[in-house]
């Protein structure tokens, strides 16, 4: 009996696994984000536990998108060190992203009271204010400009997709000093403000989308 060789079979493919993953994210995150805008003050415990869900498994998405862009991008076996500068990024992302959503959703398992806002309200909100914003905001930042760098010249990716990365790679650090305009999440820009946590925050997962959606095989 002959076996396929390891790696040639289409679900095995890093660039296929870079499609998949990539739409997986645009889906996931376009279903969660009207779950932070949909009621007006402190949302229900479900609706919080309903996004968190939503979120770990967007998330789960996001891993398996990082580590395949990691393997398209060592089949160059080029610039490895602006590779693992992405990689580390990325983890790291994923690290605190799912930090910030196990405080969220704590706060509100924990809560016997009235519904809070777990991103304003309770013991853990102030704590994890910069895990919703500068901090992903740098990590984002770093690694798209990395990934910038990375996809010059690579046919392919689109050139389009690369300039995308440029913009919101400075689009996110722009907002990194939005620590030092406070905890007011109604404004724009602000620690945990919707133009940081929620705006600027899914631009990852629009360029994850876009990669989804127009990588092409070599």
């Amino acid at each position: 009996m002959t076996h396929p060789t390891p790696g040639t079979g289409v679900t095995s493919s890093p660039l296929s696994w870079t499609r998949i993953a990539g739409i997986a994210i645009g889906i996931g995150t376009l279903a969660s984000i009207p779950l932070y805008f949909v009621v007006d003050g402190a949302p229900p415990p479900w609706m919080v536990l309903t996004r968190t869900m939503i979120n770990l498994m967007t998330f789960g998405a996001f891993l398996v998108f990082f580590a395949a862009l990691k393997g398209v991008l060592e089949q160059r076996g080029e610039q490895n060190w602006l590779i693992s500068l992405y990689w580390g990024c990325a983890l790291t992302y994923g690290a605190v992203s799912l930090v910030a959503r196990s405080m969220e959703a704590g706060a509100v398992i924990g809560n016997s009271g009235p519904p809070i806002d777990p991103t304003v309200d309770g013991p853990l909100a102030y704590g994890s204010m910069l895990l919703h914003g500068s901090v992903p905001r740098l990590l984002t930042a770093i690694m798209l400009l990395a990934l910038w760098r990375l996809l010059a010249s690579d046919d392919r990716f689109p050139e389009w997709l690369r300039w995308l990365a440029l913009s919101f790679a400075l689009a996110n650090a722009a907002f990194i000093p939005s620590l030092f305009f406070g905890p007011d999440a109604a404004q724009f820009y602000s620690a945990v403000g919707w133009g940081n946590s929620a705006t600027v925050a899914s631009f990852i997962a629009l360029w994850a989308l876009a990669t989804g959606l127009s990588v092409r095989s070599p």
